[in-house]
């Protein structure tokens, strides 16, 4: 899914989305793209704004998600293993979601960005 696409064919600007949905439009576009990850709240909205299923907004998320994901990891200190142990997902799924080979889940989302602060 590119939200950029889907926004353009709705002929909406990312400000117009921002507004509609109560966020500033600089942390729509991070969300556009990729680098940052909304709450399933702001999700939700801007599916509604999109006419889109909001899980999809997840599907949004690319390398640049992966990449964030490894250095807040390392900023933390923390191992694979301890991520692992926190979250409680599947030692070889989360390499696979680290290294941009999986997409998380929402639940796993919630779980990463709560315990690595982002």
């Amino acid at each position: 899914m590119n939200l950029i696409k889907i926004r353009k064919k709705s002929k909406f600007t990312q400000v117009d989305i921002a507004k509609l949905v109560g966020i500033s439009d600089g942390y729509y576009s991070m969300i556009e793209t990729g680098k940052r990850i909304p709450s399933i709240k702001v999700a939700k909205k801007i599916a509604t704004v999109l006419n889109i299923p909001w899980e999809d907004i997840f599907n949004n998320i690319d390398t640049d998600f992966s990449i964030k994901l490894k250095e807040q990891r390392q900023l933390k200190e923390l191992s694979v293993d301890d991520i692992c142990i926190l979250t409680q997902i599947d030692k070889n799924r989360y390499i696979a979601v680290e290294n941009g080979l999986e997409t998380p889940t929402k639940d796993e989302l919630n779980l990463l960005k709560t315990i690595l602060n982002f």
